[in-house]
């Protein structure tokens, strides 16, 4: 027997593949995945090493082409991020890309095992020359290579010791190397020492992180509420884990062997769920065990064959989420019926005021959708009520108080009503404001019922007003006695009849005031009877004033009673008639007299009334012509419908009509006054106006002036108004008396006090309000008729001033738009109605934004009569649109800015990545080929790349770390002058000496407290954008200098130079001038500088010509 002792140096890839890796597609639930990979790393005992390696990943393929990638250690990861696993599908958590390994590259297993450890790849997919997939190779799949082959372990195996030992190689690191010693007996009967060296290193870290991500994984199922079964083909458990077991009573693995078909006899649901799962089929359902609900994924388990070996499923305990999903949604459900059958408006908001919620009441109410209202449910609510109830809803939310307001909100058929709002802030179980829910109802009948009694007062108001006014007015004595006969009401007429004041006549009994013993009894009958019977009494009675004369009063008494019909005093008018009836004496003695001189005239009269009779026959038939006139004229008066009185020069009545009759309240016909006396029907009916005595002595002095006079008016004690003419009679110039004309025009006058009423209330209205009402010409000039008083307060000017000047609006809308607004006003007589909105000088000299809208207006025939329309001041809003347009794009430059840069990062990135694995890939493949030199190129080329994408990413950091407020400033003494030149000397490596940078200290500071770190990044962006932007051979110059208890550094370059239009937002992160080119750079270094030197306290300014340079000079304090 010989002893032989070989060392096998195996160099093919093929025997490292694993050629059945497992793989799922994108939309695989990802809980069915890590159910498939747990299920594999069950069967290790059973198909060895490569079902270990294919348990431990997942590739994702879509259709032939691998688009990601699902390790042991993402699922641990994913799971300690308490992430809800139940729904999310593999392709929203895979690793991508992932990097592929060509099978048709000439490459061995060392150089594979580099690439994996390279990398830090655990996985590596092998693919064949069209792309598709050969297999995968891992740590684990290399390892078992490199045991004995197959013809070797079919031979008589004699002796095996295998150990693992550390070796150190010259230049290199410690490895780990696994020695298999094998003593075989060959065919030949030659005994054979076969010893196999296999580099460890990477598989033993790979299986130390492999056993820690297998127990972090086997932790996460033993804890979690889940469980993890799989069912052989024939419907036996093979596998049972998980914590959710102990809510059934069960342990980990105490099913295992047991049937379904024996477990779940009585549950034919979860039966015939398995079934077909087993049957091929996926399934995902949420079941009942027991008290408890699981939701459920399973999946069928395939071998080589495609053959369905069993099933595997993961069951998660979702029995509390259930019960409260169930117990929201009753609750969501009560509160909806309640809402719906609320007899109130029901609404909700969220933080931001939008609506996210009303009942069916509101819905009905505004006749739109809840989609409709959202952000726009204030559009529902009236004009003049929607600014006050926008500031109070954002007031209190602001506050986060309660609030109440009365506003008109539009119902579906365009009436308004008012609405009684009250609204509730909302907060979470931790105390956050998430919106308002609130309430309204219709408080219209209410509204409208306080309305109505506010005008009820007003009106009784101003008839107790007005009752007051007449009371106090009227030359009549007013009044008021109680029950007793004593006096409560005492106006000024009866103490200019009587003499006594209201002081002294209240409380006093009538029969020691005014009445005298002569008159008590029969005054006592016609009290007895005010206080007995209905109905009122009139009287002419003898009375006694304070001076203690006697005078003669009209008494007009009538009884006061309360609301039950109870008498409860007496009211009486008095009128001193006095002067009448001495008159009506005199008159009397004057007739008796009259009538004796009438009977010695009639003897002279008939003594020449022979001698008349010729006369008389002469003047018959004139006469006869002038009744004919008369009688026309007498028919002309009669129908008219004014008052008409005709006197002769003695005051006799010669003619009178109805109307005049009606006028004054004469019962008698017209014909029966033909004759009387009208001055004594003056006195009779004197009273009737409110100023008798004023009354009599104008109407003598108007005859005896016996001059025209037209519409005058004069008071009726009823309130009404008449308008009086008068005009003299002249035959031949001698006055033969006068004509009396009056209409009653009290209609008219009260439609004046009217329209003066309503005159006041509109120019109350247009003065307050905030728009200006003008009404101006139909015609070219538009000229203005009509503008309010409150145009001074929206534009400063006064209304005369558009009323003067024809073309004062006209001259003041801007320039830019007079044209546009001339257009629009022609298209109003086509459409009749037009808004627009145009800018207007406003007396200080400034622009205003105004909103006119025009109407125009015709008479009933459609003639067309002016113009009229309203302004409104809308500069506000308008800049509020201009500041939200101008938010948008600024909103829309960032987003564009951020999009540039992560282009430009990413082709910062791919550009030394390509770099790097190009000069990875020529240095695996040809570094035995080359000379050292040609392979230290390389390395620096990498070595170069890392260090950009380092930079790179340090800057993002920075930007990052400023952003979120955690970049910190920590000084410390520094000495400035080492500084710039350790800065200096690593630019200039970097740069490859392409530029000159001279660095000028001209003083350096005793001592300086600095932030080290962050004046580095100031200092090294500003030197390497001064390079990156100049042309090669270039000088910067870069300079230190301390004044007082500063630091200044100053950098020049002679570069591209910054357009005065960029120079404002240079500082601005990921913002890169437009001059820049093809240059690259992620626009950060800038933005970088400034938060530093901010960090600082300091400042930083820049000066900068297009093709002449840059020069940046950053000021810090060097002492804290």
């Amino acid at each position: 027997m010989q002893n032989n002792t070989q060392i096998f140096c195996i160099s093919a890839l093929e025997p490292a593949i694993d050629r059945h890796p497992l793989t799922v597609a994108p939309d695989t639930p990802l809980l069915n995945a890590i159910a498939q990979m747990s299920q594999h790393d069950r069967q290790i005992s059973n198909v060895s090493i490569q079902n270990a390696a294919r348990a431990r990943c997942v590739l994702v393929m879509q259709e032939t082409q691998i688009v990601g990638l699902l390790e042991e250690g993402d699922v641990v990861r994913l799971v300690a991020s308490g992430m809800n696993l139940a729904n999310v599908k593999i392709e929203e958590v895979m690793s991508q890309p992932v990097r592929v390994l060509k099978i048709a590259e000439t490459i061995d297993i060392s150089a594979a095992l580099s690439i994996l450890n390279q990398h830090n790849l655990s996985h590596l997919p092998v693919l064949d020359d069209t792309d598709r997939l050969v297999g995968i190779v891992t740590h684990e799949s290399i390892t078992k290579a490199l045991q004995p082959t197959s013809e070797i372990a079919q031979q008589e195996l004699l002796q095996k010791s295998i150990y693992q030992q550390s070796i150190s190689m010259p230049n290199t690191e410690a490895r780990s190397l696994e020695t298999t010693t094998e003593r075989i007996l060959s065919t030949d009967g030659i005994a054979n020492n076969i010893i196999f060296a296999t580099d460890i290193t990477p598989s033993s870290q790979t299986t130390e992180a492999l056993q820690s991500s297998e127990s972090v994984v086997r932790s996460v199922i033993t804890n979690a509420p889940i469980i993890l079964y799989s069912i052989n083909s024939e419907g036996v458990f093979t596998l049972s884990e998980g914590k959710g077991l102990e809510s059934l009573g069960l342990a980990p693995g105490e099913v295992v062997g047991q049937s379904v078909f024996d477990i779940y006899r009585n549950n034919t649901d979860i039966l015939e769920k398995l079934v077909l799962v087993l049957a091929g089929k996926k399934n995902e359902w949420i079941g009942k065990l027991g008290d408890f609900v699981y939701d459920n994924r399973a999946t069928s388990l395939r071998n080589e064959n495609g053959q369905i070996i069993g099933m595997i499923g993961l069951a998660i305990d979702i029995t509390q989420r259930q019960r409260a999903e169930e117990a929201r949604q009753e609750s969501e459900e009560r509160f909806r019926i309640m809402a719906d059958n609320a007899a109130v408006l029901i609404w909700m908001t969220d933080r931001n005021g939008r609506c996210i919620f009303v009942n069916k009441p509101y819905l009905d109410f505004t006749g739109k959708t809840l989609e409709e209202l959202g952000a726009n449910w204030g559009e529902s609510i009236h004009p003049e009520d929607r600014h006050r109830c926008l500031n109070t809803y954002l007031s209190a939310s602001n506050a986060r108080q309660k609030f109440t307001i009365e506003y008109r909100m539009r119902r579906a058929d365009g009436e308004y009503c008012w609405i009684l709002d009250k609204g509730i802030p909302r907060f979470t179980s931790s105390g956050n404001f998430v919106g308002y829910v609130g309430s309204g109802i219709d408080i219209s009948e209410r509204k409208a019922s306080e309305e109505e009694k506010l005008k009820a007062i007003a009106s009784l108001q101003e008839s107790e007003q007005k009752l007051s006014l007449h009371v106090e007015q009227t030359p009549l004595a007013v009044i008021e006695w109680n029950l007793n006969f004593e006096v409560t009401k005492w106006n000024l007429a009866a103490q200019n009849i009587f003499g006594y004041s209201e002081s002294e006549a209240k409380g006093r009994h009538a029969y020691s005031l005014i009445i005298p013993q002569s008159a008590r009894d029969r005054v006592g009958q016609i009290w007895n009877q005010l206080l007995t019977k209905t109905g009122g009494t009139r009287s002419t009675n003898e009375n006694i004033t304070k001076l203690g004369e006697t005078i003669i009063c009209d008494w007009y008494n009538t009884p006061l009673r309360n609301t039950e019909g109870m008498v409860i005093g007496v009211a009486s008018l008095a009128q001193d008639i006095t002067q009448q009836v001495e008159a009506q004496i005199e008159l009397q003695l004057a007739y008796e007299e009259l009538e004796m001189r009438v009977e010695v005239r009639t003897a002279e009269v008939w003594q020449a009334n022979e001698q008349l009779k010729n006369e008389i026959n002469e003047r018959k038939r004139t006469e006869a012509e002038l009744r004919a006139t008369t009688s026309r004229l007498t028919a002309l008066i009669t129908n008219l419908q004014a008052g008409i009185l005709v006197e002769d020069e003695s005051r006799q009545i010669i003619l009178v009509n109805q109307a005049f009759c009606t006028m004054f309240g004469v019962k008698a016909p017209p014909n029966a006054l033909i004759g009387l006396d009208c001055s004594q029907s003056t006195l009779e009916h004197k009273y009737l106006f409110v100023s008798p005595e004023k009354f009599v002595q104008r109407m003598e002095e108007i005859i005896a002036r016996r001059q025209v006079i037209t519409n005058e008016e004069i008071l009726l004690t009823n309130g009404r108004i008449l308008e009086r003419d008068y005009v003299p009679i002249f035959v031949e110039e001698n006055y033969c008396g006068h004509l009396w004309m009056h209409r009653d025009i009290t209609s008219r006058k009260l439609a004046e006090v009217a329209l003066l009423m309503t005159q006041q209330r509109l120019q109350y209205l247009l003065s307050s309000s905030p728009a200006v009402i003008y009404s101006c010409k139909a015609s070219e000039d538009y000229g203005t008729t009509f503008i309010s008083e409150n145009v001074r307060s929206v534009f400063g000017y006064e209304a005369r001033e558009f009323l003067e000047e024809p073309n004062f609006w006209r001259d003041r809308v801007h320039p830019e738009e007079i044209d546009e607004v001339m257009t629009g006003l022609a298209k109003l007589f086509d459409e009749e109605h037009h808004t627009h909105e145009y800018r207007f000088l406003h007396k200080d000299g400034t622009y205003r934004w105004m909103h006119d809208e025009a109407k125009l207006v015709r008479d009933k025939a459609g003639n067309l009569l002016e113009i009229v329309g309203y302004w409104a001041d809308i500069t506000e809003r308008k800049q509020l649109e201009e500041d939200i347009r101008l938010a948008l794009a600024k909103e829309k430059e960032l987003g564009e800015l951020k999009s540039q840069f992560i282009t430009t990062t990413s082709h910062e990135f791919r550009t030394p990545l390509s770099t790097i694995l190009s000069s990875a890939e020529l240095l695996e493949h040809y570094r035995h080929k080359w000379a050292e030199e040609k392979q230290l190129t390389h390395l620096h080329r990498i070595q170069k790349s890392v260090k950009h994408m380092t930079q790179l990413l340090n800057n993002v950091l920075i930007i990052g770390a400023s952003e979120a407020e955690t970049l910190k400033f920590h000084p410390s003494p520094l000495d400035l002058t080492k500084l710039c030149r350790d800065i200096v000397e690593e630019v200039q490596l970097s740069d490859n000496a392409l530029h000159s940078i001279n660095l000028t200290i001209y003083q350096q500071p005793s001592s300086c407290h600095l932030d080290k770190n962050l004046l580095q990044q100031i200092l090294s962006n500003l030197l390497a954008n001064a390079i990156m932007y100049s042309p090669k051979g270039s000088t910067v110059e870069f300079s230190l200098r301390c004044l007082n208890e500063y630091a200044v550094f100053e950098v020049r370059d002679e570069g591209i130079g910054i357009p005065p239009e960029d120079q404002p937002r240079v500082f601005e992160s990921f913002y890169r001038a437009g001059n820049v080119g093809n240059i690259p750079g992620a626009g950060l270094g800038l933005a970088i500088v400034k938060k530093c030197v901010q960090l600082h306290g300091g400042e930083i300014t820049l000066e900068s010509k297009i093709g002449v340079g840059t020069t940046f000079t950053v000021t810090l304090p060097i002492s804290y």
